[in-house]
C-alpha cells in the first residue's frame, strides 16, 4: 500500500492562515488607531498653541496693567561704597544731597582669652538689648554648647561666636543684633558676673579727658585758654559740655556797692579824691594832691570810644594751636548750656575764651569732656563696636535713625547706609528703561513663537521650518512631524491675520504724540525694507531695532507706555493700544470655555471614543483569534490522528509484504 500523506499536517503550519484571517479582522481596529494618533497629535498642537497664546496674553496684560514696567525707577549713588538706595514705582524723579557722619552700629564686645576646655558655670544668664530681654537657664558645661544655647534662645537679639586669638585660646564675641543708641547690650543675673570675670565689661571709674580747670571768669578785653589733659581725637566721638553766662561790668559794680564797698565821691574824678584810713574809730585823711596834673593831659576828659559787643567768644584749640570757632552765645543774662560733639571738629587740645567785649564779663563753668557711649556704671573692656545712631545730613537737615536701613525719610525710597562719607554725596532717582525694554523684547519673542507655531501647522512647506534659526534639534523634529497637521484651519488663519493687523495699526491718532506705531520705536516686520523678496519677513515675524528702541525709551518713555495701553475716553480704564488689543484678541481663545478649550475638549472626546473603540476591537480580535486557534488546533489534532493511523497502516502493509516475499 502506498504511503498516505495528509496536507496541512505539521506544527505551526496553520499560524500563517490564522494571521491572514486576523489581518482582515484587524482592519477596522487599525483605522481607529490611525484616527487616535491623529486626534492626539492635533490635541497636542492645540494645547501648545493655547500655551503660547496664554503666555502672550499674560505678557501683554503686564505691559498695560497697573504693574506695567514703564514706571519702574532706578537709583544711582555717587558713592555706592557708603550709601545705596532702592526706589518704589511711586517714587518721585529727583536728585538729593546727603552726607553720613556715622552709621548705626550695635554693641559688640570681645572677652578676654579663654582656654579651649573652658567651662561655663551653671546659672541663669540674662541678656538685654534695648527693650528686648531673654534668659537661658544654663546647667553648666562646655562653652561651645553655651554658645549654641544662647544663639538659639536669643535669635535676632544677641549672637555669640568664638574668635581664635591664639593657637591654644579663643575669645568670645558677644554681638547685639539690633543697632541704635537705645539698644545697648546689658548683662544680668549670672551673665553679669560672667561678663565681669571674663573681661567683657568693667566698672566705669575713669573720666574721658580732664580739663586743667572746670570754670573761669574772663574780664572784658582779655583772653583765657583752658587746655585738656591730653588731645581729644575726632575718631573718639567725645562730647564737650559747658555753661556760659554774661554779666555787665555795671551790674557787678552795683553789686559790690550794695555790699558796703568803699566808693568814690559822687561825680569826682579818681585822681582828685583824697585817701583816708580808719582804725578803732580814728580816721586819718591824706593831704590834697599837689601834683599839678592837668586832667586833660591824662586824656580823662576825652570822649569814650564806642562799646564793643561780641558774642563769638568761644573757640576750640587744635593740637597745632589753630582756633576753631564754636557756636555764638545768645544776648541774654541767663545761663546758657552747650553740648558740642567734638567728632565734627577734628582733633582738639583745649578751649579758648576771647572776650573782646568792652563791658561784659564772660563766665564759663562745668567744663566736661565725656564719652557718650560710656554712660552707665559699667563700660566694655574690648569694644569691637558700640551702639550708636546713624547720623546724616539730608539736604542740609540733620537726621538721626537707629538703623542703617531708612525707609521713612523720602517717600518711596529706601536708603541703605554702609559707611560714613567725607563729603556730600548725591542720590538720583530716574525712570528705569531696562524693565520696559525687557518686557517689550519678551512680548515680541512670544508673539513670534506663536506665529511660528501657527505657520508650521497650517502650512505644508518645509521652508517654514528651515527659516527658523532658534529651534533646537528636538523642536525642529517635532515641527517636522506637525508640519501641515492643521492645514486649512480657518480659526488659526483668522487669529494670525488679526494679530498681524493689530501690530501694524496706528494708535492715538487724535493726540499730538511722536509715537503712534510700533515701527516708530524700532519694532516691525521689515517686509517693506528688503531689497528683494524675503518670504520669512512676509510671514509676520517682528524684528527689533534695539538702538531705536533704546532711544525711544530714553527720550519718550511715557509715549511708549501709551503706545501699548492708554485710556482713550478718560474713564481711568485702559481701552486701546497694542498690548490691550492683542490681549483683547487672544483672550476669547484662551479663557475658560474659550475657542481653544472647545477644540481640545472636542478632541479629548474623540480620543476617548477612539480608545474605547480600539479596546472593544482588541477584545473582539482576541476572542476571534482564540476561536480560530481552537478551531485549527482541533483540526490539527484530528489530522495528526489520521496521520498516525496512516503511518500504522503503511507499516503493517510493509510487514505483510515482507512476509510474503519470504
Amino acid at each position: 500500500m502506498a504511503d498516505t500523506n495528509i496536507p496541512g499536517i505539521g506544527a505551526g503550519k496553520y499560524d500563517n492562515l490564522i494571521e491572514t484571517l486576523m489581518k482582515k479582522e484587524r482592519a477596522p481596529r487599525d483605522s481607529a488607531a490611525q484616527d487616535l494618533k491623529k486626534y492626539e497629535q492635533q490635541n497636542a498642537i492645540w494645547r501648545k498653541i493655547n500655551q503660547f497664546s496664554t503666555e502672550i496674553r499674560e505678557k501683554t496684560r503686564d505691559l498695560y496693567s497697573f504693574n506695567n514696567p514703564f514706571v519702574e525707577k532706578t537709583v544711582t549713588s555717587s558713592n555706592e561704597r557708603a550709601i545705596t538706595a532702592t526706589a518704589a514705582r511711586d517714587a518721585r524723579e529727583q536728585t538729593f544731597k546727603i552726607s553720613i557722619n556715622q552709621i548705626a552700629q550695635a554693641d559688640s564686645f570681645l572677652s578676654n582669652e579663654i582656654a579651649k576646655d573652658f567651662q561655663v558655670p551653671k546659672g541663669l544668664y540674662s541678656f538685654t538689648v534695648g527693650e528686648k530681654k531673654f534668659s537661658v537657664n544654663w546647667q553648666g558645661g562646655k562653652y561651645r554648647n553655651f554658645i549654641d544655647a544662647v544663639n538659639k534662645k536669643g535669635k535676632d537679639i544677641i549672637r555669640i561666636s568664638e574668635v581664635k586669638t591664639s593657637p591654644d585660646a579663643v575669645s568670645l564675641l558677644f554681638e547685639s543684633q539690633i543697632t541704635g543708641e537705645a539698644n545697648k547690650l546689658e548683662f544680668a543675673d549670672d551673665a553679669f558676673s560672667f561678663a565681669l570675670e571674663n573681661g567683657l565689661i568693667k566698672k566705669n571709674d575713669s573720666p574721658a579727658v580732664d580739663a586743667e580747670k572746670t570754670e573761669a571768669s574772663v574780664p572784658a578785653q582779655t583772653t583765657e585758654r583752658i587746655l585738656f589733659s591730653k588731645p581729644v581725637r575726632g575718631s573718639q566721638q567725645y562730647v564737650l559740655e559747658y555753661t556760659v553766662s554774661l554779666q555787665n561790668n555795671a551790674d557787678i559794680a552795683g553789686t559790690a556797692s550794695s555790699q558796703g564797698e568803699t566808693s568814690s565821691s559822687a561825680g569826682g574824678p579818681i585822681y582828685e579824691q583824697v585817701g583816708s584810713a580808719s582804725y578803732k574809730g580814728i580816721t586819718i585823711t591824706n593831704a590834697p594832691s599837689d601834683s599839678s596834673i592837668v586832667p586833660e593831659s591824662l586824656g580823662l576828659n576825652q570822649q569814650a570810644s564806642a562799646p564793643v559787643e561780641d558774642y563769638h567768644v568761644l573757640s576750640l584749640v587744635s593740637p597745632r594751636g589753630t582756633l576753631i570757632p564754636l557756636p555764638a552765645l545768645a544776648d541774654t543774662a541767663e545761663v546758657q548750656t552747650f553740648s558740642i560733639p567734638l567728632s565734627e571738629y577734628g582733633d582738639i587740645s583745649g578751649i579758648t575764651v576771647h572776650n573782646n567785649n568792652t563791658d561784659k564779663i564772660v563766665s564759663i563753668a562745668q567744663i566736661k569732656v565725656y564719652d557718650p557711649k560710656a554712660i552707665g556704671e559699667y563700660i566694655p573692656v574690648h569694644p569691637v563696636s558700640q551702639a550708636q545712631e546713624a547720623v546724616l545730613t539730608f539736604e542740609g537737615i540733620p537726621v538721626k535713625r537707629s538703623a542703617n536701613k531708612i525707609d521713612d525719610l523720602i517717600p518711596g525710597v529706601t536708603l541703605q547706609l554702609e559707611d560714613k562719607t567725607d563729603k556730600q554725596e548725591s542720590i538720583s532717582i530716574k525712570p528705569d528703561p531696562q524693565p520696559a525694554k525687557d518686557a517689550i523684547i519678551e512680548f515680541v519673542a512670544k508673539y513670534n513663537r506663536l506665529l511660528a507655531e501657527i505657520n508650521i501647522v497650517t502650512s505644508n512647506q518645509q521652508t517654514v521650518i528651515d527659516e527658523i534659526e532658534y529651534f533646537t534639534d528636538d523642536e525642529r523634529k517635532t515641527a517636522e512631524e506637525n508640519l501641515g497637521a492643521l492645514f486649512g484651519d480657518t480659526t488659526l488663519s483668522s487669529l494670525k491675520n488679526n494679530l498681524r493687523q493689530i501690530v501694524a495699526n496706528v494708535y492715538r491718532k487724535n493726540t499730538d504724540t511722536p509715537i503712534r506705531t510700533l515701527s516708530q520705536i524700532g519694532i516691525s516686520t521689515k517686509s517693506d525694507t528688503s531689497s528683494g523678496l524675503n518670504e520669512a519677513r512676509l510671514r509676520g515675524y517682528l524684528e527689533i531695532d534695539e538702538k531705536k528702541l533704546d532711544e525711544a525709551l530714553k527720550n519718550s518713555m511715557e509715549d511708549v507706555r501709551y503706545l501699548f495701553g492708554y485710556d482713550s475716553d478718560n474713564d481711568v480704564l485702559v481701552d486701546d493700544g497694542v498690548a490691550f488689543q492683542v490681549f483683547k484678541q487672544i483672550d476669547p481663545y484662551v479663557q475658560r470655555g474659550g475657542i481653544f478649550s472647545t477644540r481640545t475638549n472636542g478632541l479629548a472626546a474623540k480620543i476617548k471614543t477612539s480608545k474605547d473603540r480600539i479596546a472593544r476591537y482588541d477584545k473582539a480580535l482576541e476572542k476571534k483569534e482564540l476561536e480560530l486557534r481552537q478551531k485549527y488546533g482541533n483540526m490539527d489534532g484530528a489530522l495528526r490522528n489520521l496521520q498516525k493511523q496512516s503511518d500504522m497502516i503503511n507499516n503493517f502493509s510493509r510487514q505483510n509484504k515482507g512476509s510474503s516475499d519470504n
